[in-house]
């Protein structure tokens, strides 16, 4: 069994701060290199920040069904995380369902990799934006199904995005995986009650018919713009 490998940001922090003697020396020498040293250090406090904030929306949010990804707001997470999770999880909705927001995460689908998917990604969001969360959900599930089995040849509310499938970003804590896992699972009776989360099972098979609510198609779209990387060789 082999370890599971670093997220990109952790690993290069910790290349960093081996590198941090060695730079340090060369200042003693050199000003300019002082300098710009100094500058560096200071970005990477910043990111070090961000990672901490990204383990933080992790142990709260990821159990709630929100999936962080490379191009959601810092900003909107750092103040979803100083809220309380009430309030931070209407942040995080209203953020996701913003109309700008959906239309720029949208980008990819003017790609060739993912124009397949385009017409009913365009739909969904068409939908959001008059509060049609019955048509809009189904629509979204439908754009995550298309694009995780066609890079896995397997279904992504069963295993397909698994961590040997797929890299550390992907697989790793508050990844597309833990995202797929919840909202993947098996539903084997009617239940009426309002749910929080896209139940994938539930809402197609008609057991959860409670489903049009902002909140879940605020998940749903979260989890649609995590991209899945595969790992080289995978």
């Amino acid at each position: 069994m082999t370890d599971k490998p670093k997220p990109p940001g952790d690993f290069t922090l910790q290349q960093f701060e081996a590198l941090k003697p060695l730079a340090k020396l060369i200042g003693f020498f050199n000003s300019d290199l002082r300098k710009q040293f100094q500058d560096l250090d200071a970005q990477v406090e910043s990111v070090k920040v961000m990672l901490a904030n990204r383990d933080r929306f992790a142990e709260i949010y990821s159990p709630l069904g929100w999936v962080n990804y490379d191009r959601m707001s810092v900003d909107a997470a750092a103040k979803a995380l100083a809220a309380e999770v009430n309030e931070g999880e209407a942040i995080l909705t209203a953020y996701h369902l913003d109309p700008d927001n959906l239309c720029f995460l949208g980008y990819r689908y003017h790609t060739s990799h993912y124009a397949s998917w385009g017409e009913l990604y365009e739909r969904a969001v068409e939908r959001t934006a008059v509060e049609d969360y019955l048509s809009a959900i189904p629509l979204i599930l439908i754009v995550i199904d298309g694009i995780c089995t066609t890079m896995t040849a397997k279904h992504p509310f069963s295993g397909g995005a698994d961590a040997p499938v797929f890299d550390s970003q992907t697989s790793g804590s508050g990844g597309l995986s833990e995202g797929l896992a919840l909202f993947g699972s098996t539903r084997r009776k009617l239940d009426s009650s309002s749910i929080t989360l896209p139940f994938r099972h539930g809402i197609v098979h008609g057991l959860n018919p409670n489903f049009g609510h902002s909140l879940v198609a605020a998940k749903g779209a979260a989890l649609s713009h995590r991209r899945p990387r595969a790992r080289p060789g995978a």
